[in-house]
């Protein structure tokens, strides 16, 4: 059943609206709360590339790497509604066969279209699985 509650448009990354206009389930406030729930794997478009681009600097700062290949390949977001921010999971290619997972952050509403660098997930490759993932997975944070 439908929870009615809608989200502002700078919420809905990730999200495509459906026929009701309205979000229940996976996206509700209620539910999001208690039971955060993953966007399904979509692939990346250019304003999750801007979002790498802007973070590329850091990214290679921590992991004392230089990438001259570094194109965003698919993405999935969480709404974080205690926190008012959006999470923003990027699988990135750096090499021909090198992908690393990033968890980058939006405070919403979002201006100037800011974002932050939480984790990095290094040494990845393409069959592995673009999922959530936090401090416990081995994650280097990015503070």
């Amino acid at each position: 059943m439908a929870c009615g509650l809608r989200l502002t448009v700078e919420a809905r990354v990730g999200y495509e609206e459906e026929e009701s206009d309205t979000f229940c389930d996976c996206v509700c406030e209620e539910n999001m709360v208690r039971n955060p729930k993953p966007s399904p794997v979509k692939p990346a478009d250019d304003e999750v590339q801007d979002m790498c681009e802007k973070v590329k600097e850091k990214v290679q700062e921590k992991t004392s790497k230089t990438f001259s290949d570094f194109k965003a390949s698919s993405y999935r977001t969480l709404v974080d509604y205690v926190n008012s921010r959006i999470i923003v999971f990027i699988k990135v290619q750096v090499g021909e066969d090198n992908f690393m997972h990033l968890r980058i952050f939006r405070i919403l509403p979002s201006r100037h279209g800011e974002v932050e660098l939480e984790e990095i997930l290094d040494e990845k490759n393409d069959s592995d699985p673009l999922e959530a993932f936090g401090m416990e997975n081995g994650a280097v944070a990015a503070n």
